[in-house]
This record gives structure tokens, C-alpha cells and sequence, in this order.
């Protein structure tokens, strides 16, 4: 996992799928956009995330409502989050809505869709700034299920 290479946009998600309806060539279209398809492994981008929000590592776990030796696990890549633990993380990073979807394809779980309750309010969440309690309480109004 640790050597996976990093994830370079030098085109962006609309351009490459547009550029793939038009190919007729399947090697030579990963050949030439290569860089734009490999991915950063779930662990090394929460790292990234962490050093780009200038964000301590045990204070985001503590936010984020998880078991702290299970959220241990995921940042280094022994245990594979649900995507319920992906989103609460992405609360305790104070993740866009935009970086929260990048977070959760890492992890290969769903984007966030905003036809779907419990997606709509946690991109209200991450918009707003609210903790995973906060989340979970509106949640719990809404009778839907906690994040953890």
C-alpha cells in the first residue's frame, strides 16, 4: 500500500472522461494520461491531508469519535474505514465537501450525493463546520443511522 505512487491531476475528472469518449484507443489513451490515473494509498493521503491542514494526527482521532487502535489502523493502512468512519474523519479534518469526496474515493468508498438524507446532511455538516456529535445529532433527528 505505502508504495503507491502519488495522485497527479494534470487533467481534470471531466477532461479525462471526455477524452475517453472520444478514444477508440484504450492503451493509448491510459498511455498518454498515465499520470492522471495513478492513486495516492488511503494512508498517504490522509498524511497529506494532515500536513496540508497542518493537523495533529491523535487530535483528529480524538474528534472523530473513533476507537482510537482502529483509527490508528486506518492511517496506517491495516484496516480498510467504512465509509461511515471515512466521513466522520473527513468531519474531524474539516474537510470540504470537495476534499471529503476526494477522501472517500480514496478509500473506495461512495462520493457524497446530495439527493441521499444522510449525505445531504453531512455535506451541510462539513459546509458548517459541526463535530461528528453535532452530525450525529442532527442525524439522530432526521431517524437516520450515527457515522460511529
Amino acid at each position: 500500500m505505502g508504495g503507491d505512487k502519488v495522485l497527479t491531476l494534470n487533467i481534470s475528472t471531466n477532461d479525462l472522461s471526455n477524452a475517453l469518449e472520444k478514444s477508440n484507443d484504450l492503451h493509448g489513451f491510459i498511455e498518454k494520461n498515465q499520470e492522471a490515473l495513478l492513486q495516492i494509498s488511503l494512508p498517504d493521503y490522509l498524511k497529506k491531508l494532515l500536513a496540508e491542514k497542518k493537523l495533529v494526527k491523535a487530535e483528529v482521532i480524538a474528534r472523530s469519535g473513533l476507537a482510537k487502535i482502529y483509527a490508528y489502523q486506518i492511517f496506517s493502512g491495516k484496516r480498510s474505514p467504512t465509509r461511515k468512519k471515512v466521513l466522520a474523519l473527513a468531519l474531524a479534518m474539516y474537510l470540504s465537501t470537495s476534499e471529503c469526496n476526494c477522501l472517500l474515493r480514496q478509500a473506495q468508498c461512495n462520493a457524497l450525493y446530495p439527493k441521499c438524507k444522510f449525505d445531504l446532511i453531512v455535506i451541510f455538516a462539513l459546509k458548517e463546520g459541526f463535530s461528528v456529535m453535532e452530525t450525529n445529532e442532527v442525524l439522530y433527528d432526521y431517524g437516520l443511522g450515527l457515522l460511529e
